[in-house]
């Protein structure tokens, strides 16, 4: 949507106006960049959502293997897809800490690391 430059700023003095007219043009342009910057990434399994006010932008990681770091306790989770499986599933490496998997409902688990 373009911003009508001369949109209540007929008023006031020039400087301001012109100042506005600068701030709306920069701010037009970073909106261009970032829009571009999103619609560029490629596509991958893995990703995370951000977000950016009231909506989330989707950002794709380029790899199949992800590691969450939690105070001391490294969890790494890899996408793995095996020969004869329907469908693809995780795993999960803790390292020396052992895991425990919570079933939460029959769609969703808990996996916790304990030492």
């Amino acid at each position: 949507m373009a911003l009508d430059e001369n949109r209540n700023t007929d008023r006031l003095p020039k400087w301001a106006a012109e100042l506005i007219v600068g701030l709306k043009r920069e701010r037009d342009h970073a909106l261009k960049e970032q829009a571009d910057s999103i619609n560029a990434q490629t596509y991958s399994t893995v990703w995370y959502d951000v977000r950016t006010g009231a909506a989330y932008v989707r950002r794709y990681i380029q790899t199949d293997s992800v590691t969450f770091q939690v105070g001391d306790v490294e969890v790494s989770v890899q996408v793995i897809q095996r020969c004869g499986q329907p469908a693809p599933g995780l795993e999960i490496n803790a390292g020396c800490e052992d895991l425990v998997v919570l079933p939460r409902a029959a769609n969703m688990v808990t996996v916790r690391a304990e030492p």
